[in-house]
C-alpha cells in the first residue's frame, strides 16, 4: 500500500490518503528514505553495548538460571516501562486504573492518527469496545 499526504494531487489505486497530522508524523518522525547508510560496525557496537549492560545480571545468576528476553517484552518495556514492570509483578486485573489507562492510550492514538478532529474524551468514549 502506498501512502500519500492530502496535499498530493490525484489518488491512485492502492493508495491511502493521510491526514495533515499523519503527514506531519510521517515526515517529521519517520522520514522515509532518509537515514544513514549501513554501518558495518553497528552490529558489533550493539552487541557490546547489550552485553556490557547485562553483565552484572548474568554474574548474579545461579548455575542453572538463564537470562533471556523476547521482542514482545522489549516492545512492551519500551512502550511503557512502568506498565511493563507492573504487569510482570502481578497478573492483569481489570480495575478502574487499567480501564482509564486503556482509554487514555486509545484517545492519544486517535488524537494523533484520526482524520476527524474530536476531543480526547469523545475519542476515548467512541472507542469503547473497539480495538
Amino acid at each position: 500500500m502506498n501512502l500519500r499526504s492530502t496535499s498530493d494531487s490525484g489518488k491512485g489505486d492502492g493508495e491511502m490518503e493521510l491526514s495533515e497530522k499523519q503527514t506531519g508524523i510521517r515526515t517529521e518522525l519517520i522520514q522515509p528514505g532518509i537515514g544513514p547508510g549501513e554501518d558495518p560496525g553497528l552490529a558489533r557496537l550493539l552487541r557490546d553495548t547489550l552485553e556490557s549492560g547485562v553483565i552484572s545480571l548474568v554474574e548474579g545468576l545461579s548455575g542453572g538460571e538463564t537470562l533471556w528476553t523476547n521482542k514482545r517484552d522489549l516492545h512492551d518495556a519500551l512502550a511503557c516501562e512502568a506498565g511493563f514492570a507492573a504487569q510482570k509483578q502481578e497478573p492483569f486485573e481489570c480495575t478502574l486504573q487499567t480501564a482509564r489507562g486503556t482509554l487514555v492510550h486509545r484517545a492519544i492514538e486517535r488524537l494523533l492518527l484520526d482524520k476527524n478532529p474530536r476531543s480526547p474524551f469523545d475519542r476515548a468514549w467512541s472507542g469503547r469496545g473497539e480495538r
